[in-house]
């Protein structure tokens, strides 16, 4: 599998501040650093690296964040502590699980659950892989409630994701959808001022970023729901969103001239509506997750009559 991890002896841990509704790191030593051991790089993204691993003989995936200079130290360390400060508090069948957290010299290691079947969108290009155009009906409308049941959690904490999309739900060994990676996330709170100093990040990725968003004029819950919209379009074709276009084309098509991706003539029509619904321009259109699941509910009971 590979080495033991050298990390150093204080691993960052977090817990919540009930009273003032915020995450703070504390130092504890809940992980026994010696049993964490490293495998084979298995994903990655422009700041980091994810890695199978073994933590007390139990499989782990380990993220790795490096900060590519100097200057990047303070934004990486940001990110750490917002992810594992966020899935620290998250408790949900369809949120990853947290195992622990440290900084080994300059990289920040985040390690959670191993799910064994990947991500939502690797998944997805297997089954397409394998001459399958898209989903059983069955498996969409379980995908679906199951990232709609997460979000819907997830919100009901005061915790936006801002980056929902495929590569951010993982699916375990009984083929159950979960949220990760949490590191573009923040408080509703604070996600909602509208202060200059609160629009300066732009958190997401574009094919599934919410107009408001690109524009920069807030963030709130209904973002994350406009994201889910391009996921459900994703579960039903087996498509990448806007896939002939570059990334800031997309963000031009979506805010100037209204585009969306074209759903089929032959979809459901109460799952048609609920996509559309979901990706409307105007964000108080948006059902909330708590909606969604029951439309998505109310799907399944009449698929088993």
């Amino acid at each position: 599998m590979g080495n033991a991890l050298g990390c150093t002896n204080t691993v960052s841990c977090f817990t919540r501040n009930h009273e003032q509704n915020s995450v703070n790191p504390v130092n504890s030593a809940l992980m026994d650093l010696s049993m964490l051991v490293l495998g084979h790089r298995f994903a990655g993204g422009t700041d980091s690296t994810v890695c199978h691993g073994s933590y007390q003989d139990l499989p782990v995936a380990v993220k790795i964040i490096t900060p590519p200079d100097k200057s990047s130290s303070s934004r990486i360390q940001t990110q750490y502590y917002r992810e594992v400060g966020f899935l620290s508090r998250l408790h949900h069948p369809n949120v990853v699980k947290l195992v622990g957290g440290c900084k080994n010299r300059s990289d920040y290691y985040i390690v959670t659950e191993y799910l064994p079947e990947g991500s939502l969108r690797v998944f997805l290009n297997k089954y397409k892989s394998n001459g399958c155009q898209s989903l059983s009906f069955r498996k969409l409308l379980g995908f679906a409630l199951d990232i709609a049941r997460g979000m819907e959690y997830i919100h009901s904490q005061g915790v936006i994701h801002r980056d929902l999309k495929p590569e951010n739900v993982l699916i375990d060994q009984d083929l159950h959808a979960k949220i990760a990676d949490f590191g573009s996330s923040c408080l509703e709170a604070d996600c909602n001022k509208s202060s200059s100093s609160a629009r300066v990040e732009i958190a997401g990725t574009y094919r599934w970023m919410a107009p408001e968003v690109i524009e920069q004029k807030g963030g709130g819950t209904k973002a994350d729901v406009y994201s889910f919209g391009l996921i459900l379009w994703q579960l039903v074709t087996g498509r990448t969103p806007f896939e002939d276009l570059e990334g800031f084309q997309v963000l031009f098509a979506v805010v100037n001239k209204d585009l969306r991706p074209v759903i089929p003539e032959d979809c459901c029509p109460a799952l048609r509506d609920l996509i559309e619904r979901c990706w409307s321009k105007k964000p108080c259109k948006r059902p909330e997750f708590r909606l969604i699941v029951q439309v998505l509910q109310e799907l399944e009971r009449e698929f088993d009559t």
